[in-house]
């Protein structure tokens, strides 16, 4: 999964939320996962230039 989070971090954040919503939903990847990939500074960092927290 690390891979994974490099590459979402390669894209623009919107994709990247859009991503993980879409992975939840059709639970695509178990949510522990989403988790520990969306708490890590790397994807803060990358999400915090929407707005977004976490």
């Amino acid at each position: 999964m690390k891979s994974g989070a490099a590459d979402a971090c390669k894209c623009e954040p919107a994709v990247t939320v859009t991503l993980m919503k879409l992975f939840a939903r059709y639970k695509a990847a178990p949510e522990k996962l989403l988790e520990e990939l969306l708490d890590t500074p790397r994807m803060r960092g990358h999400l915090s230039t929407i707005g977004m927290k976490l």
